[in-house]
């Protein structure tokens, strides 16, 4: 009887113990349930304000029939592959979530004397209607004299591959210096990246420039036509696009 009676004791003691975990698991999963639904609610809003935000990058080319070696020094009608490097720069720039406007209109065609002028009308079209850019790029190829050695605007990355150098510019006009600022830390970023990358900056009287708006307006030349090949122009797009990316995580 007394058996019995033990036995009867460590039954109900089992029931109550597996009781008791039963409901644990219950509240483990509810809770872990809860945590995923947050997790995936947040990843979504997330998403959402990713795709609602507007470019802060625009960029232009002056120049918009530039090729590079082989090719004609330019492109008798039509985008030059220039262009090709921009969109590689703009590629790189959305997958870090920079939203950018890549402006393709051809200004150097038919006639190459109002490139210039035309390339200003871009600029301040795309300011009017984007009034939220933080950053304007004119995106060239350079044509530097022939006695320069290939060093001067070809340089080797760490993963054997070549990269085509960079040379900034901005306007000497330039208001409060946002544009040698902004291009000042860009090209110190490609230089502690790829020590030597960028050629540095270059003040001159005939750049792009805001009238409306104090952003910083650059200009970059990227490569050389008889020295540089598409392939490393775009390679320091990409290097290039991380430095902007840059910029914009410490200019917030």
């Amino acid at each position: 009887f007394k058996e019995g009676k033990t036995m009867k004791k460590k039954n109900i003691v089992k029931l109550g113990f597996t009781f008791l975990m039963f409901c644990l698991f219950i509240i483990i999963s509810t809770s872990c349930l809860s945590s995923i639904s947050e997790n995936l609610t947040k990843t979504n809003n997330d998403q959402k304000d990713l795709s609602s935000e507007e470019p802060i990058v625009g960029i232009v080319y002056t120049l918009t029939s530039q090729n590079y070696h082989p090719k004609q020094p330019f492109a008798e009608e039509g985008l030059g592959e220039i262009t090709q490097v921009g969109i590689c720069l703009e590629n790189k720039l959305i997958s870090q979530n920079i939203k950018t406007i890549n402006d393709l209109t051809i200004h150097d065609q038919p006639v190459f004397s109002q490139a210039y002028s035309k390339a200003q009308t871009t600029v301040d079209k795309l300011l009017k209607a984007n009034p939220q850019l933080k950053l304007i790029i004119d995106l060239h190829r350079d044509a530097v004299p022939e006695d320069k050695p290939l060093d001067y605007t070809t340089i080797k990355l760490a993963s054997g591959d070549s990269a085509a150098k960079v040379l900034f510019a901005v306007n000497q006009s330039d208001q409060n210096n946002v544009s040698l600022n902004a291009a000042q830390f860009i090209s110190d970023y490609l230089n502690q990246s790829v020590p030597g990358l960028s050629r540095g900056i270059k003040i001159i009287d005939k750049n792009l420039a805001s009238s409306t708006k104090k952003i910083p307006i650059i200009t970059l030349y990227i490569g050389d036509y008889e020295r540089n090949s598409l392939a490393e122009a775009e390679k320091t797009a990409e290097i290039l696009a991380e430095a902007i990316s840059s910029y914009f995580s410490i200019e917030k």
